[in-house]
């Protein structure tokens, strides 16, 4: 077996999973109040937006669940 291939058990998952960042999120509003988490989650989403390729972009804000959450708000 070539040392060059990395085998299935020798990948690892990013440290900060998505749960992970969501839940510090909601530690932190357990300290305050709820507004808190709010506005870590709308610093999370803009990072994640400054991150993406127009391509990216694109495809998210075209994204089913978020077209619903655009519908729903009237836009």
């Amino acid at each position: 077996m070539s040392d060059s291939a990395a085998a299935p058990e020798e990948l690892v998952p990013p440290p900060n999973r998505l749960d992970d960042l969501l839940g510090y999120a909601r530690a932190h509003a357990a300290t305050g109040d709820t507004q808190m988490w709010v506005d870590d989650l709308e610093r999370l989403l803009a990072v994640a937006w400054d991150l993406m390729t127009p391509e990216q972009k694109v495809s998210f804000r075209e994204h089913p669940e978020v077209l619903a959450l655009i519908e729903a708000a009237g836009a």
